[in-house]
């Protein structure tokens, strides 16, 4: 069983997206060519090792991955859900006070004289 193939149902994503991307971006991992030409250059004892090694760097990252989207779930995603209305009120008055400004800027560039030449 592959890094992804085990990691689709583990994580309890609320995006379908979420969970193909991830599921995606780790399958590469597995097939990066660099570790096969690793493993055929290894004795048994050795690529046996080294495939255990690999697979438990597989398990803490996917538990790692499980937190990560866990935490943007239950916190990150709620927070922007009930203040996003607020931030882009604060970011609307922010564009005004730039297009003002810009405005302005270009005011006192038309209404000033051109420069003499010498």
């Amino acid at each position: 069983m592959g890094m992804g193939e085990a990691l689709s149902p583990a994580l309890s994503m609320r995006h379908p997206l979420e969970r193909s991307m991830l599921k995606g971006a780790l399958t590469g991992v597995r097939r990066a060519p660099i570790l096969e030409q690793e493993a055929g250059k290894m004795g048994d004892q050795e690529r046996s090792r080294w495939e255990q090694q690999l697979r438990d760097a597989a398990r803490h990252v996917e538990e790692d991955v499980r937190r990560v989207v866990t935490y943007i779930n239950d916190e990150v995603v709620p927070d922007v859900r009930q203040n996003g209305s607020e931030a882009l009120r604060f970011a609307a008055r922010e564009l005004e006070k730039l297009a003002q400004k810009m405005d302005d800027r270009r005011a006192v560039s038309s209404a000033a004289p051109p420069p003499r030449e010498k």
